[in-house]
């Protein structure tokens, strides 16, 4: 009599879900925020306890330093320490408000998965929170398990920054790049913003060269433009200059308007 044989168990695999950081960016910005009181290297029991943790031995911690990793704001390792980078430190530090937004925007960036999803997104208009978590899961290979945690995240580090807004409690709108003021130009002109309008546009990433940062400065008898044109993103170190030099045009501005004489 032929034995019989036990069918053979179908192999199980679980398909890894892509990474993305679990902690939104204004979370891990207040955390830099306080680490960056005192300095800027940490130990890691001291960026545990600045996290809200007692040990520097746990997995929501782990998560926390890997979400900071992917917002670009740290480096190093639990044995030698963490290292706040310079995206970091401009934003715990700022030279200017429009140099932190800068900053927090190119953290965002940072996080491609994030930022490949709001460029393809319609911009203005409510889409639908389940379909874009859904989306997520399918083109972009989240795991579905994770699929709340990480519309959570994407949702608000994304509001952190002005690029979305909730419209209700199913419905999300993601928004086109903001223009930031010039806190410093209404401060020298008195608060009288009718004589000069500053703007800054921050332009998403393009493998073409076309302008990533666009800086107009519009009087009533012409303007100063300054961009900054790259085949590859701007390093996160030279942000900071980039504020430098838009508080430099500004003075130029205040030396090109028209002296009484003149008009």
């Amino acid at each position: 009599m032929a034995e019989k044989q036990t069918p053979a168990k179908k192999a199980t695999t679980t398909t890894r879900s892509v990474g993305f950081p679990r902690l939104p960016l204004k979370d891990a910005v207040d955390i830099v925020q306080k680490a960056g009181k005192y300095g800027h290297t940490v130990s890691s029991s001291a960026l545990a306890s600045h996290a809200g943790h007692k040990t520097d031995n746990s997995g929501p911690f782990g998560l926390k330093v890997a979400a900071l990793r992917d917002w670009g704001l740290i480096t190093g390792s639990a044995a030698g320490g963490y290292a706040l980078t310079q995206l970091a430190i401009t934003i715990a530090h700022p030279e200017s408000e429009s140099a932190r937004r800068m900053a927090l925007l190119e953290a965002f960036k940072n996080c491609h998965l994030f930022w490949n999803i709001y460029e393809e997104a319609a911009k203005d208009v409510p889409l639908e929170r389940a379909g874009l978590g859904n989306r997520a899961v399918s083109t972009h290979k989240v795991g579905a398990p994770l699929k709340e945690k990480f519309l959570q995240s994407l949702i608000a580090s994304a509001a952190f920054v002005g690029l979305a807004e909730l419209v209700d409690n199913s419905h999300v709108k993601f928004l086109r790049l903001p223009e930031v003021e010039s806190d410093a130009l209404a401060e020298d002109s008195g608060g009288d913003a009718d004589v000069v309008t500053s703007s800054i546009t921050v332009a998403p990433r393009r493998s073409t060269r076309e302008p990533i940062v666009h800086h107009l400065w519009e009087m009533d008898d012409g303007e100063v433009l300054f961009e900054v044109s790259l085949g590859r993103a701007i390093p996160a170190t030279a942000w900071a200059q980039i504020g430098k030099v838009a508080e430099e045009a500004e003075k130029l501005i205040e030396l090109l308007k028209p002296r009484d004489d003149e008009v």
